[in-house]
């Protein structure tokens, strides 16, 4: 009854004990087990944090490569039209300056055309001018010549009428000095007149007498020879005014001709 209460008592204890291992193994498995499902739920949700982070930052990435992308895009298109702006703007200046040069040369051209049509009518202008001028001369050194004739005539005939007054001066002055030494011998051997002076003929009015004209109309008049030096003085005036008429009728002839032709050309 002892062995089989022993062995009773061994056997419930070795099935507690076993029990007790049971239970032990299955806590620490079921322990075990949890730990592996916290483990892996951690890691799990680690992984999840990780990918979530990672695809985030690859999100974050991505836009920000986009907007990079989307600057040198738009760097690229400014610069491009920055370059074609520049291409275009030299493009047109170069046509401009490529116009404008050849206005210049057209310019140019027209000019020289101009200047040498102007030299041909002035050479032209000019002889013909010449021509008219020598004409002109001519005649005015005619005129001179014909006014310098008639001025020596005057003068001569001035001469003349002087010489001759002088010498009826001279002659009437000797005629008297000669009547008075006939009728005073103390006059004819002293110098000197014998009566008083009073009484003394005046030789002044005398010779007053034979110089002056006779009342009646004398070509060689003082008068007549004023009227025609006056008349010779006239018409000098009006040849120089005639020339110098026609000189600005010339030059005014000459201008109108310059400018039609520079118009024209």
């Amino acid at each position: 009854a002892n062995q089989q209460a022993q062995l009773a008592a061994q056997q419930s204890n070795q099935q507690a004990g076993l029990q007790a291992g049971l239970a032990n193994q299955q806590a620490g498995l079921q322990a075990g087990l949890a730990n592996q499902q916290a483990g892996l739920q951690a890691g799990l949700a680690n992984q999840q944090a990780q990918l979530a982070a990672q695809q985030s930052n690859q999100a974050a990435d991505r836009e920000r490569f986009a907007q990079e992308a989307a600057q040198r895009t738009q760097v690229s298109q400014f610069n491009a039209g920055q370059q074609q702006a520049r291409d275009l703007a030299q493009a047109q200046l170069n046509d401009s300056l490529a116009a404008r040069n050849q206005a210049h040369w057209q310019s140019q051209r027209q000019l020289e055309a101009q200047l040498a049509a102007q030299r041909a009518a002035q050479q032209a202008g000019l002889e013909q001018q010449a021509a008219l001028a020598q004409f002109a001369a001519d005649q005015d050194r005619s005129r001179f010549n014909t006014d310098l004739l008639n001025r020596t005539g005057i003068y001569n005939v001035e001469n003349f009428l002087r010489n001759r007054a002088e010498n009826r001066a001279y002659a009437g002055n000797a005629a008297n000095l000669l009547a008075s030494t006939a009728q005073d011998p103390m006059l004819a051997v002293l110098g000197r007149s014998s009566v008083a002076p009073g009484m003394t003929p005046s030789f002044l009015g005398m010779q007053t007498q034979y110089q002056g004209t006779p009342q009646l109309f004398n070509p060689y008049s003082s008068d007549i020879l004023g009227i025609i030096q006056g008349n010779a003085a006239n018409q000098m005036q009006a040849s120089i005014a005639s020339a110098n008429n026609r000189s600005s009728l010339f030059g005014s002839i000459f201008d109108m001709i310059g400018s039609v032709v520079g118009l024209g050309g």
